[in-house]
């Protein structure tokens, strides 16, 4: 077998096996730097596993853009381990594929598609615009000319990410203008959201379990709904919910019935004048 291809296939199984310890090591020089204890290197090591563990779950607004997504990331970063050497200063048999340039396109692919399978998924928080952290990967992409400016496009109506502005401080020092064409309303829709669902990652069999949903209502300041929990058609518990019109933190009580692995669903009934019902029930 050519000494080429040897290579090809051992970087690939080099970088696949060592990039969560190198993301191990990064976090745990930063939380020294911060004179802070931090995690073990090897820490991402079980999150994976933990994560193989677990079941799947998809969203029934979710299409086969969401279905395909982790494949075509997966498939990026391969990629770039196939062309860029990291444990041979020779080339690679394949690098003729891309350059530097190429190399970056792909990266950023891998980041287009993952956030467009958030928003494939009708969640709450899958839209949600990160202004700041586009602008910085933006800046941070190798560019052939300099950037002569940026043409931004959002609602304003809130951010994922880090404050806008600081970056923007930093477009600014470098001489490149940001120029904003804004789409849609600066008021909210009307919209029950649920957001979040807190919970005990073990909970015992037949025992009173108290959950924490957090969910948003604009529009629909002083309405009272029913929270419901179920598991399939049974409804294991539910109580009224005096919404506030902004986000707001509901706590119940419910007791599993099933042992093992069990998929619950937190839902609030669609309400006339909403915007869009796919958000009104959540999985955990």
């Amino acid at each position: 077998m050519p000494v080429g291809i040897v290579l090809q296939v051992v970087q690939s199984l080099v970088v696949l096996v060592f990039a969560p310890l190198y993301v191990g090591v990064l976090a745990k020089a930063e939380a020294v730097i911060a004179s802070k204890r931090g995690p073990s290197i090897l820490q991402p090591y079980r999150d994976l596993a933990k994560l193989l563990r677990k079941g799947e779950t998809v969203s029934d607004q979710a299409s086969y853009v969401y279905q395909a997504a982790p494949f075509v990331v997966f498939s990026c970063y391969l990629t770039v381990s196939v062309i860029v050497p990291v444990i041979t200063s020779n080339p690679l048999p394949l690098a003729f594929l891309a350059d530097l340039i190429g190399g970056a396109f792909v990266l950023t692919l891998a980041s287009f598609v993952t956030a467009l399978a958030a928003l494939d998924t009708a969640s709450p928080t899958g839209g949600v615009t990160a202004l700041s952290d586009a602008l910085e990967a933006l800046l941070a992409a190798p560019h052939e000319n300099r950037l002569a400016g940026v043409i931004l496009c959002s609602d304003g109506i809130e951010n994922g990410g880090k404050n806008p502005e600081t970056i923007a401080r930093l477009y600014h020092r470098k001489g490149i203008p940001i120029h904003t064409a804004t789409f849609g309303t600066t008021n909210e829709t009307q919209d029950i959201a649920l957001e979040n669902i807190q919970l005990k990652r073990a909970v015992p069999n037949e025992a009173p379990s108290r959950i924490g949903v957090t969910l948003r209502s604009p529009g629909y300041a002083g309405r009272i709904v029913p929270l419901l929990i179920r598991q399939g058609n049974e409804v294991l518990a539910q109580t009224q919910v005096n919404l506030t019109g902004g986000s707001q933190r509901v706590e119940l009580d419910f007791t599993p019935h099933e042992k093992g692995f069990v998929v619950y669903e937190a839902s609030v009934p669609f309400q006339p004048g909403e915007w869009r019902a796919g958000n009104n029930r959540r999985l955990f």
